[in-house]
């Protein structure tokens, strides 16, 4: 049997050259989708950036500690960031719930409670909530796509879909 090495060699170069630019166009999505975010939620405020999630408070609190098995009761909208635009996904919110027509028997009215640590939603919605919490009674958070729903639709939501959530502290009384 006889081995053409160099052709061998040739499809191994080139492999690893579509690998490469693979990868950076892979980067390349990721930047656009960190500026886009970025700017996104720039018009309501200072941005904060931590842990690839982008932050503007819209008040702040005291300080205090929150612990894992605390309870925060959150009144919040989640959106999906999509081609056209904004979407909501899901609310508590009365305006926006009276604005978008959503459906009255898959929402409450009521703040819900998050339980820290225990609450099992999106990771980008649980880390955002125990990073800027403890400091805001309010605020946007701009969540993407690889800390929302990932490379997979869910539901009426596409792939690859970045994540705007509002979301404001109700009084524990």
């Amino acid at each position: 049997m006889n081995i053409n090495w160099r052709f061998l060699a040739l499809c191994f170069a080139a492999s690893i050259i579509l690998l490469a630019c693979n990868n950076l166009n892979e980067v390349e999505l990721e930047n656009r989708e960190t500026e886009m975010l970025r700017n996104r939620v720039a018009r309501y405020g200072e941005v904060i950036e931590k842990d690839q999630l982008f932050f503007v408070p819209t008040s702040q609190q005291k300080e205090h500690a929150i612990a894992q098995g605390d309870t925060l009761l959150l009144y919040f909208t989640l959106y999906a960031l999509t081609s056209a635009g904004e979407q909501v996904l899901e609310s508590n919110e009365i305006a926006i719930i009276r604005t978008q027509k959503i459906h009255p028997d898959s929402i409450t009215y009521f703040p819900i409670p998050y339980i820290i640590g225990k609450t099992p939603w999106l990771k980008g919605i649980n880390t955002g909530i125990n990073l800027f919490a403890p400091s805001y009674r309010s605020g946007w958070l701009a969540i993407p796509y690889r800390l929302g729903f990932g490379n997979k639709p869910f539901g009426r939501v596409p792939s690859r879909t970045s994540l705007l959530f509002h979301f404001s502290v109700a009084d524990n009384d």
